[in-house]
């Protein structure tokens, strides 16, 4: 029996009459079948489900078979207090929203005391995030996207249905372009390339399926990572503790029970390189990267926030092994009012539990708005201060720009230039190097770059380290203190 459903049944056999559960919604016809066959059959029990479309699927005896099916949920939570009909309910997202949303969370908490002994049992099958005066007495269960192996013998199981045959190679093409999904999303794109094709054709499904993905995806604020155009330039001590970090990846040291690695804290001034860090990474372990803009979880309005942090964790866990890049986290509080410290407490819960290997890769730029509680040991494996770069990484980050432009300047003519540029970020060296390749194309000497042209452009820049002068020093004065430095110190 499926272990989620072996618990609600464990449950109900301790005569805990309530238990919510929450899954992809493409699932709930599966959830709702599976509850049917491993509990209530289990239980010898009648099996009987409501929605607010259309009350109850088939009318309990119970009921006066002369009135309606009971769309009113208030008074089917009333008939199933006062009457107390041996059976389990599936109640389809029960309204806890407006005006009746107190007298609801009181009726559901009268439910839970008074059923005891009476082998009436609820499932409340719930979309929306219920309200602490329910979570806080009714056990909730998550039925998760399925996982890499779940996947595999997901897209396996049909194929062998449908008597098709596809090579070792195929099956995982189609396993990896298949992460992300539900089973019935999964079954229904298969499907789609059976009948397009009459057989499954893996390379266009794999396309089909990613496509689906990318898709929902940004219906939940989440896109790819794209591969980082150039490596990263410095960062010597963070490079050497990801080469650390890539040898706790392998089969053996999982084996040996060495816990896997949650992600870093990347605190520094902006451009200074720490959104290019997770899509390193991403490449380096092969693994897709996916980012997230905190601010857009709360929408057009901030009731639904929780909800949407939770369904875009879920999806980064049914991607695993994943990266999950987040821009300025700070903007988890931005609103500051409850609902923004719910977010903030269900994403550090999420962090200290989480067993997927979704590594989070979190930037901050505003040091002083860092709630202490994200820093704490448990929730990221490290926290690095990614200064500006000093003289010896500009020349690195100089060399790797033009380099990728095609143009090689010599080693004394690169100190120069990182000479002449202090506490310049990574991201205006960038900036220099397009705009002095630009204007040697618009004066002709391309194939012949001058290092006047980048000195040029470099004495007009000015670099954020003096626009913002206060701000960067109150953002190092922070990585000093609380960080470890991601390169050696320098701010020449």
């Amino acid at each position: 029996m499926n272990e989620q459903y072996l618990e609600i049944l464990y449950k109900f056999k301790a005569d805990i009459p309530v238990v919510s559960v929450s899954g992809p919604l493409p699932e709930v016809p599966r959830i709702v079948r599976n509850i049917n066959d491993m509990v209530a059959i289990e239980l010898s029990l009648p099996f009987y489900q409501w929605d607010t479309a259309r009350g109850f699927k088939d009318l309990p005896e119970s009921w006066n078979e002369q009135s309606d099916r009971q769309t009113d949920i208030l008074e089917v939570l009333r008939h199933l207090e006062s009457n107390k009909p041996k059976g389990i309910f599936v109640l389809l997202n029960p309204p806890f929203t407006g005006d009746d949303a107190s007298v609801m969370t009181q009726a559901i908490q009268n439910l839970f005391f008074s059923l005891r002994g009476s082998r009436t049992y609820i499932v409340l099958l719930a979309h929306e995030v219920l309200p602490e005066g329910v979570t806080e007495i009714i056990f909730n269960l998550e039925i998760p996207l399925p996982a890499q192996s779940g996947v595999r013998e997901i897209i396996s199981s049909w194929l062998k249905e449908h008597n098709i045959l596809l090579s070792e190679e195929d099956l995982m093409s189609l396993t990896r372009s298949a992460q992300g999904l539900s089973q019935q999303e999964i079954e229904d794109i298969l499907a789609e390339s059976k009948s397009k094709f009459g057989v499954v054709e893996a390379r266009e499904t794999a396309a089909s399926l990613s496509n689906f993905k990318v898709k929902k995806l940004e219906r939940h604020n989440l896109t790819f990572a794209e591969k980082p155009e150039v490596p990263i330039g410095g960062l010597a001590y963070l490079k050497d503790w990801l080469s650390m970090t890539t040898k706790l990846l392998t089969f053996e040291a999982l084996e040996s029970g060495l816990s896997t690695p949650k992600g870093m804290l990347l605190i520094g001034p902006p451009g200074s390189g720490k959104s290019l860090v997770p899509k390193v990474i991403s490449q380096k372990w092969s693994v897709p990267c996916l980012v997230l803009d905190i601010s857009t979880i709360y929408g057009k309005t901030n009731a639904s926030a929780e909800l949407n942090l939770k369904n875009i964790l879920k999806m980064a866990e049914s991607l695993a092994p994943c990266i999950l890049m987040i821009d300025e986290i700070e903007k988890i509080l931005a609103t500051g009012d409850e609902i923004s410290l719910r977010v903030f407490g269900t994403f550090l819960t999420w962090m200290q539990e989480k067993s997927a290997l979704v590594f989070v890769v979190a930037t901050v730029n505003r040091v002083l708005r860092i709630p202490p509680e994200l820093t704490r040991p448990g929730r990221f494996d490290v926290t690095f201060f990614v200064d500006l770069p000093g003289e010896e990484d500009r020349v690195e980050v100089l060399d790797i720009h033009l380099k990728k432009r095609n143009v090689q300047f010599e080693q004394h003519e690169l100190e120069k230039l990182a000479k002449k540029t202090p506490d310049y970020s990574g991201a205006e060296l960038e900036q220099i190097v397009k705009e002095a390749v630009a204007t040697a194309y618009s004066e002709g000497y391309l194939g012949d770059l001058k290092l006047e042209h980048l000195l040029d452009v470099a004495e007009r820049t000015i670099p954020v380290s003096k626009a913002r002068k206060e701000e960067i020093e109150k953002i190092r004065l922070y990585g000093e203190i609380y960080a470890r430095p991601a390169a050696p110190k320098s701010y020449s």
